[in-house]
């Protein structure tokens, strides 16, 4: 069931998937339409990608022309500036820095697996961002506050414990004025946006 929590009109039917792993690039068009003027050339940063053909930020590269980066830990691409890189919470900032992402975002996509809660942490602390897309741990109920602990070579091992319950990832945002607008209706990513 698609939630929806703040100013935005979100549709329940906005869902659609033409690159993303689920219906993310229907939410995706219909918060820029909501958002931006003009959203044609935008700025993204994305990791877990793996080889970056289904992620959330392809549909802004190819559709509407944005740049970006984005990070796997398995996986380069030149080309779509993907980079092979294995994040930790203490090494996320370094490579924003490395790879010159601007202070502000425009659209930031977290999807690790494990540690994402803490690599978010971090990011907050220095960037700011139009619209951030998280994955969350569905398995918890709604009121309940999990997270990880951080391990800096978690991965996913394919139980339910990884990364954090929505109330934990919604607490963060909304300590740095952000506010959770939508939720995909598989339960694997949630949008949020100030």
């Amino acid at each position: 069931m698609c939630n929806i929590y703040t100013k935005y009109k979100m549709e329940l039917n906005c869902e659609k998937k033409i690159y993303s792993q689920n219906g993310e690039d229907g939410i995706t068009e219909k918060l820029l339409e909501l958002i931006y003027d003009n959203y044609n050339h935008g700025y993204y940063v994305e990791f877990g990608v793996e080889s970056g053909i289904e992620c959330n930020t392809r549909i802004l590269r190819e559709k509407y022309n944005w740049n970006g980066l984005m990070m796997d830990g398995s996986y380069k691409n030149e080309t779509i500036n993907l980079q092979q890189e294995f994040i930790t919470m203490k090494n996320i900032l370094e490579l924003f820095k490395k790879y010159y992402c601007p202070k502000h975002v425009n659209f930031l996509s977290v999807d690790i697996d494990f540690n994402d809660f803490y690599c978010l942490k971090e990011i907050l602390k220095e960037y700011t961002c139009d619209i951030i897309v998280c994955e969350y741990n569905a398995s918890h109920l709604p009121h309940e506050d999990k997270i990880v602990i951080y391990d800096p070579r978690g991965r996913w091992d394919t139980t339910n414990y990884f990364g954090m319950s929505l109330l934990s990832v919604t607490k963060l945002l909304n300590a740095h004025n952000y506010s959770l607008v939508y939720c995909e209706s598989r339960g694997v990513n949630a949008f949020s946006s100030k």
